[in-house]
């Protein structure tokens, strides 16, 4: 939680640092003190609110000695195919030319046909509307010039540190380290684009009868252009009905087996994760953006469970509670409740069904 929340705070704080000082310029402001007085006080409460989630971050940081390098962004930048990736039925022909550029497995960017024509038709009739044009759209200007150039920005910086202005906003800017994925800035890009087009249907609506039907129209297009239903939805994870007893015991560590201890399937914890949301009680498990160099080191022990090592892992953590999932181990079930016989004596059953049993420790091996 505290790195979602610095994550996209600081991505916020950002395009709003990028507003103000274009508004400076562009209103020439620099001078007038009621701005910049209201702008620290607008900062001020910010970091006051955030101040709760980015604590713990920091403390991450200092405690655990993380750091991210600005190699470690390359694998999560924005390529040319990245935007025209699309899900959309409708973009599928668009989607076979992404593949053929080479995208494999990454971003979805492509904002749509509607966004993209409404957009520049937008920021074409602002910034170059024939003097005919209604006094009361004079203020558009600087609004299509504030998110047209930071969509642009944005659109720039989505490509990585290949392209420069991320490697140029890693060094320059405090705390920028933190936004490890270049290409979230094509979500900024599409943002852009939608303001654009507001302008765009503002403008061809203006004065006309019909305005709604024609804002009917364009809204249905564009639903009708990125449908991608039906959507592939998952079902939820079944949750062990020994977990209703889990909930009532007195809180203490659980490790949830099997425990995965190679890198490559350390997302999988997740759905542990997911589960506890049933009992409450701590785990042993998880998953997040940064992993432990201690979770790593257990992880591989735990991995061995039920074992000799695996036992002291657990002591060391103060386990109590104990879940098998012998579904999960699919056709190593047979050899795995062979392998914790010998430690059966340590272990006091709490719930079990064909899927999971549900244990209490009672000592250590």
């Amino acid at each position: 939680q505290a790195l979602a929340c610095a994550y996209y705070g600081i991505f916020a704080g950002l395009m709003v640092g990028y507003g103000v000082i274009f508004l400076a310029v562009t209103r020439k402001l620099w001078r007038v003190r009621a701005y910049w007085t209201a702008i620290a006080i607008a900062a001020a409460t910010s970091v006051l609110l955030v101040a709760p989630f980015f604590l713990p971050y920091l403390s991450m940081q200092r405690d655990e000695g993380f750091r991210r390098t600005i190699d470690d962004a390359v694998r999560y930048s924005a390529t040319a195919a990245s935007y025209l990736a699309s899900p959309a039925h409708a973009h599928q022909w668009l989607f076979r030319m992404a593949r053929g550029l080479g995208w494999r497995s990454g971003e979805v960017l492509f904002p749509g046909m509607l966004l993209v024509t409404l957009g520049v038709i937008g920021i074409g009739l602002v910034l170059w509307r024939p003097s005919a044009a209604p006094a009361a759209h004079g203020d558009d200007r600087e609004t299509a010039l504030l998110y047209g150039s930071l969509g642009l920005l944005a659109f720039w910086a989505s490509f990585g540190p290949a392209a420069g202005l991320y490697t140029l906003m890693f060094r320059a800017i405090p705390l920028f380290t933190f936004l490890r994925a270049p290409s979230r800035f094509g979500l900024v890009t599409a943002f852009a684009l939608a303001i654009l087009s507001a302008l765009a249907i503002a403008r061809l609506t203006s004065g006309r009868k019909q305005a709604g039907l024609i804002a009917a129209v364009l809204a249905a297009a564009g639903l009708a252009e990125l449908n991608v239903l039906p959507f592939p939805w998952e079902r939820a994870l079944p949750v062990p009905a020994g977990y209703a007893m889990l909930a009532k015991m007195p809180k203490a560590p659980m490790a949830e087996f099997p425990f995965y201890g190679e890198r490559t399937a350390f997302p999988l914890h997740a759905q542990y994760m997911v589960l506890s949301a049933a009992h409450w009680q701590p785990l042993v498990n998880g998953y997040s953006d940064h992993i432990p160099q201690d979770f790593r080191d257990a992880a591989a022990v735990l991995d061995s469970f039920p074992s000799t090592d695996a036992f002291n892992v657990l002591r060391q953590r103060r386990v109590r509670y104990i879940g098998i999932h012998w579904n999960m181990f699919g056709a190593r079930a047979g050899e795995i409740r062979r392998r914790l016989e010998p430690f059966s004596r340590h272990l006091r059953p709490l719930a079990a069904d064909a899927d999971m049993t549900l244990y209490e420790v009672l000592s250590f091996p």
